[in-house]
């Protein structure tokens, strides 16, 4: 598979093109890599995208593996940030992967849950222990 070299708002990343246009080939960034739109390239010769380049990691590895995980101490406005560029890019099933992660998360603190006691819940389970709220 063709290697490429990005330039993300002055932060490098390599990827496949396969990575690029699979996932999503109805997004921008498919379609930026397939011809339909004109790039332009940095000094050293890869592909310069004007965005944030800290958040265009996330980007990556959903186009990547379908899934992102958002280490944020502030999860909310990382993800409002990322649903922005999920726009942009017309990332649809990761703006629907984002609305979803957010909806559950409301539902479970409407419901007393927080993702830790999620996570306490099935440490407990994998041991054969009861949870006891």
């Amino acid at each position: 598979p063709a290697i490429i070299e990005l330039n993300v708002g002055g932060t490098t990343y390599s990827t496949s093109l396969e990575t690029l246009r699979l996932r999503e080939p109805d997004s921008m960034i498919a379609r930026m890599f397939s011809g339909e739109i004109g790039l332009r390239k940095d000094e050293l010769g890869r592909y310069f995208i004007d965005r944030d380049g800290e958040y265009f990691r996330y980007i990556l590895n959903y186009l990547r593996d379908g899934t992102i995980v958002l280490n944020s101490p502030n999860v909310k406005d990382l993800r409002q940030e990322l649903l922005i560029e999920a726009e942009f890019f017309n990332l649809v099933g990761l703006r629907e992967y984002l609305l979803m992660q957010q909806e559950m998360e409301e539902c479970m603190n409407e419901n007393g849950f927080s993702f830790s006691t999620l996570s306490n819940l099935f440490e407990l389970r994998k041991t054969g222990q009861q949870f006891n709220s």
